[in-house]
């Protein structure tokens, strides 16, 4: 994979807005603010080419605080251990040079599909591509075990022992994702997510095979570039040749995100297997 490459999906990960605007009843904590001066900082280090999505945006969060003026990382991946069984990890402990205060900080990049038929609940209408996981489920986890972690016993001497020079009280979420309404849809106002996280649609194989996209051009980006903001400068297929690319992930019930050019226009769309 090219530095290039890596380079674009920096730049994906760090334009990707905050998935909600600011603190609300669903996630009472405030969001990490990036600096706009700062977005544009060349990438100086590059991750393992075999590195999952997951990890790559760990990856390229730490290099953006490696890079800025206002941060600096205190640790990562912190283990917190209860008679010697792991019981949680919390995720980065950043140094504010403005405020000098340490703030834990969690970091979650996802990709989440709007199903209206999902739920009589619309923030529980947001799933996974694959239907194994969901944004209400991804909430729970955070508010109910993943931010409450720091305040146990055994966090506060695990900290403790890393002699930060101070205590950690302050808490932020770096809550990224991408958005998929259906397509064909009456469009809607959604209660709690900010709407420019909204980037693409989606449809299940069997539409995407239908007569509305066979003059369009097609790309299928591998996941780890699933990062990337869609551009032109790749490889394109006819909508025919990517069918067969397309039905082996649907045969093993995966959802492949492709990009869609149409004229000018080049959209990202999951292709469903459900």
């Amino acid at each position: 994979m090219s530095a290039a490459n890596d380079l674009k999906q920096y730049q994906g990960f760090i334009q990707t807005p905050s998935l909600f605007l600011n603190k609300n009843k669903l996630l009472d904590y405030p969001n990490f603010q990036f600096q706009e001066n700062e977005k544009e900082i060349k990438l100086t280090k590059h991750p393992k080419e075999n590195l999952m999505l997951g990890k790559r945006a760990e990856f390229y969060f730490v290099a953006y605080i490696n890079s800025s003026e206002k941060y600096a990382l205190q640790s990562e991946n912190i283990q917190i251990y209860q008679n010697k069984i792991t019981v949680g990890e919390l995720d980065f402990l950043i140094l504010d040079r403005t405020t000098k205060e340490i703030i834990h900080t969690e970091l979650t990049y996802k990709f989440y599909l709007y199903d209206p038929n999902y739920s009589s609940v619309e923030i529980e209408n947001w799933i996974g591509p694959n239907r194994n996981d969901s944004l209400s489920q991804k909430l729970e986890k955070l508010n109910n075990k993943q931010l409450p972690l720091l305040f146990k016993e055994e966090t506060k001497q695990t900290i403790k022992a890393l002699n930060l020079g101070s205590t950690v009280e302050q808490q932020q979420i770096c809550f990224k994702a991408q958005l998929f309404i259906p397509y064909a849809k009456p469009k809607q106002q959604f209660q709690y997510i900010n709407p420019a996280n909204i980037k693409g649609y989606y449809i299940n194989f069997n539409e995407y095979k239908g007569s509305d996209f066979q003059e369009n051009e097609i790309h299928i980006p591998t996941k780890q570039n699933w990062l990337i903001a869609p551009n032109k400068d790749v490889q394109w297929n006819s909508h025919k040749d990517s069918l067969k690319s397309i039905a082996f992930q649907i045969e093993k019930k995966k959802s492949p995100l492709i990009w869609i050019k149409s004229g000018l226009s080049i959209t990202p769309w999951f292709i469903t297997w459900w």
